[in-house]
């Protein structure tokens, strides 16, 4: 199953610089808000496309928790190079693989090291949401919703009907989604 710790961990801190086979990268992580977890069901998708309404098998108690996403600066070019849920202010022990079923959840120990379970990002975004979110998103009713981007707008933390979107630049078509487990847990 395809992680990278080097890079996750990496990406995971406020900065830190990583050797790649293109040289040196450096990443900054940026904070983009609070998202809202109505349900504490997290789905991950392409947020302007919105086939994928299925969460993960994993939920979290509902409430707000930050998001951020990690800008990789390869010096003559910057893409997202991942964006991060804080669930704790632990930091992460180890990595699995989230997943949205329990036949992807079996099918995890078949994987080999560059494969991988994750979403379609038809319109190069990707992005997180609650399952609730993802219902109505999927059946094109966005009014009122927000999107929380790596851009100066951020709408009020309190909205309850949000989402989190990033540019998808470094896997086209299917992106992972992976979950760091906290030493305590």
């Amino acid at each position: 199953m395809y992680k990278n710790e080097e890079l996750l961990n990496s990406a995971y801190k406020q900065s830190a610089t990583v050797e790649s086979p293109e040289g040196q990268v450096a990443f900054t992580r940026h904070d983009l808000g609070a998202l809202y977890l109505a349900t504490g069901h997290i789905v991950a998708n392409d947020p302007f496309v919105c086939y994928q309404a299925d969460p993960f098998t994993v939920a979290v108690p509902p409430g707000a928790y930050p998001v951020s996403v990690s800008v990789a600066d390869f010096g003559n070019d910057k893409r997202v190079a991942c964006a991060m849920i804080k669930f704790s202010d632990s930091p992460p022990a180890r990595w699995e693989m989230a997943v949205v079923n329990d036949e992807q959840a079996a099918g995890l120990a078949g994987l080999d090291a560059e494969s991988f379970f994750g979403y379609g990002v038809d319109a190069g975004t990707g992005g997180f949401m609650d399952k609730s979110v993802a219902d109505k998103a999927k059946d094109k009713n966005f009014e009122g919703f927000y999107v929380l981007r790596a851009v100066n707008r951020r709408p009020e933390t309190g909205n309850q009907k949000n989402r989190s979107a990033t540019r998808a630049n470094f896997i086209r078509h299917l992106q992972p989604v992976l979950t760091g487990i906290p030493s305590d847990l």
